[in-house]
């Protein structure tokens, strides 16, 4: 990586339903009316990388006596990478030796309930190392030469800290906001279709963040609630979609062409206080 390459690189960390993928299309809105083309708009999720091993990984813990089917899973390209690693193959051996000795049925297991169970801390720890690598790669690969014209936009939890030279932003959202839009969204699928009502979707959504910011603190020593990680923290509690990535384009540009850039924190306290 070289010392003077500072392409633009947004990395976007948030607690649960922060609305960071509304951030992320709004941004992209927003870069398009500053006259961005598709080309020069660069999207990475960890999150839906996160998902297709984990789909991958619930399909062949489901299907270990469907050979056929089994062999086909196997042979995905996610899953050969995740196997070629010996010490990723033998979290994927401990988690299924789990499920199996505890005759769990995990045939209609969402990605959600894989990402916080017990079952599946092994094979969560193999897919955190793997995907933090691919980022870390990414963001050297980026930033080995200039790119002036483009910019890229990084939704994942550890980006601030596997790129460096990023533009680090976190989005927050009080408890009780974060419940109702929980509630309310149909759009997330089976997982957050469940609850009862906004109350017990609010206790969800905590126990996520607290559960998110222990299991970090534990593998990597890094709280990701220390506002010096970031640049950036926004309350998306009250605030619209366009709001949020208006802040964050203008500041971006301010970090990377040092306008006197001061990091900045938005009700940050105020969100504290809400928990």
């Amino acid at each position: 990586m070289e010392d003077n390459i500072r392409n633009k690189i947004i990395t976007i960390s948030g607690e649960p339903v922060s609305g960071k993928g509304t951030t992320i299309k709004k941004l992209v809105e927003l870069l398009k009316e500053k006259g961005y083309s598709d080309e020069q708009i660069h999207i990475i999720c960890t999150g839906d990388a996160f998902r297709r091993y984990s789909n991958a990984i619930i399909q062949i813990i489901a299907n270990l006596d469907n050979l056929e089917k089994l062999e086909a899973l196997l042979a995905e390209p996610q899953m050969q990478e995740l196997l070629s690693n010996r010490e990723y193959k033998k979290l994927l051996s401990k988690t299924i030796l789990k499920i199996k000795g505890d005759n769990i049925d995990i045939s209609k297991y969402t990605v959600e309930q894989s990402n916080n169970s017990e079952e599946f801390k092994y094979v969560r720890t193999a897919l955190d190392s793997l995907i933090d690598e691919s980022i870390k790669a990414e963001g050297k690969k980026i930033n080995s030469v200039a790119h002036p014209n483009d910019i890229w936009i990084i939704d994942s939890r550890l980006a601030f800290a596997n790129i460096p030279k990023s533009f680090a932003v976190r989005l927050t959202t009080k408890a009780s906001i974060a419940g109702q839009r929980l509630y309310n969204d149909t759009s997330r699928g089976i997982e957050d279709s469940k609850y009862k009502s906004v109350e017990e979707a609010t206790e969800e959504r905590e126990k996520r963040r607290i559960g998110e910011r222990s299991r970090y603190l534990e593998r990597y020593g890094i709280d990701l609630e220390d506002v010096n990680n970031y640049n950036l923290i926004l309350d998306t509690s009250n605030s619209t979609a366009y709001d949020i990535a208006d802040i964050i384009l203008k500041t971006c540009e301010n970090y990377y062409t040092n306008q006197q850039f001061r990091p900045k924190c938005n009700n940050s306290q105020e969100n504290e206080d809400e928990r």
